[in-house]
């Protein structure tokens, strides 16, 4: 029975049709999945499993309650141009639009509730975001908006399958979604921008609908020897996209597979992963690519990797009530890895509690 069930749903994960995305725009954000650069479909084993790869929330040990937790992600443009960008905005004119030129001002704010116990996962969050992105000044390519998304999302996870002598297990997790989403991405001409038309430069980004999603992974770890484990998961997250009743953006669905392998002992451990993202999406091979290393002390947590091609790295200092992390990575605006990437800066609190 059980294998039938796996069956079926591999079948379902790959009998799907191709899409292509310009951007890749994901739902929610984890500090330490964005310091490990997003390589973390194989390594899922906290409440972001919930988000990330369902199936990670049958290896949860134990009960965590996070109170809250907030993230704040502004790129360096917003940064270091940030008291002339805003003059710009309180003056308006062709002037001004010359100091956009050539800047990706990016920010993100993302809250979030959860509780996490093993097979079980429950979270809620908002997550509210700006973006203006103007490149070359003669044949403007342009990016602007706005969007904010709250809701709710469930996961289970349960073992399908256990290895004798202790060897390892197969894991499976299914979640589902209940969101509100207002706003988007909208790509202005020239003389659209020129003429301030709002309606077609930010859309309707006041009018919030309702949309409904789901995900699924596989997530399977073998245990090498005491303390020495490989690990290998596969993620599909809002299955045929998840849309909504308003005229937002949808969030598009994401095929990803990953590989970990992982040292522990009582004082330390190390994971070292790689992601391949948005498998059914045409595009290149190292946007879609993610490499990320974990070492994690009993306070301390140190993050480094490569997210599409590009350095994150990141601290965190967890004082078992709250923690603290920064991480910095960069995200890649064009459509090949390497040519336009925007460094970025993610600082997260977080209140929680562990049974």
């Amino acid at each position: 029975m059980r294998n039938g069930i796996l069956l079926i749903c591999f079948f379902f994960l790959f009998d799907v049709p191709s899409a292509k995305a310009e951007d890749f725009h994901p739902l929610f954000k984890g500090t330490r999945a964005q310091g490990m650069g997003n390589a973390f479909v194989a390594v899922a084993d906290d409440e972001q499993a919930v988000f990330y790869n369902p199936a990670g929330l049958a290896g949860i040990k134990k009960f965590e309650f996070t109170l809250a937790s907030a993230d704040l992600d502004i790129s360096n443009d917003l940064i270091n141009q940030y008291p002339i960008l805003m003059s710009a905005i309180s003056n308006p004119g062709i002037g001004s639009l010359n100091l956009f030129m050539g800047k990706n001002i990016y920010a993100r704010g993302q809250a979030s509730a959860s509780l996490v116990f093993p097979g079980f996962g429950i979270v809620g969050f908002a997550d509210q975001q700006a973006a203006i992105r103007m490149q070359d000044p003669y044949s403007p390519l342009t990016t602007i908006g706005g969007q904010t998304t709250y809701g709710g999302q469930v996961g289970f996870g349960f073992t399908v399958l256990k290895l004798s002598k202790k060897k390892g297990e197969l894991r499976m997790g299914f979640a589902g979604k209940m969101l509100w989403r207002g706003g988007g991405y909208q790509h202005p001409t020239l003389n659209q921008i020129l003429t301030f038309n709002t309606s077609a430069i930010i859309g309707n980004m006041t009018a919030m609908g309702v949309g409904y999603g789901a995900d699924t992974g596989l997530q399977f770890v073998y245990n090498l020897k005491k303390g020495i484990s490989l690990q290998a998961g596969i993620a599909y997250t809002d299955l045929g996209n998840t849309s909504f009743t308003s005229p937002a953006d949808p969030q598009l669905s994401n095929l990803a597979s990953g590989v970990a392998f992982s040292l522990k002992n009582q004082d330390m451990s190390a994971t070292l992963a790689f992601d391949y993202a948005h498998i059914l999406e045409s595009g290149d091979f190292g946007k879609k690519s993610h490499l990320g290393l974990e070492l994690k002390f009993p306070l301390l947590s140190f993050y480094g990797g490569l997210n599409q091609n590009s350095l994150c790295y990141g601290a965190g200092i967890d004082f078992s009530l709250f923690k603290l992390e920064y991480v910095s990575y960069a995200e890649e605006l064009s459509s090949v890895a390497g040519i336009d990437p925007e460094r970025r800066n993610v600082f997260h609190f977080s209140m929680k509690l562990s049974l």
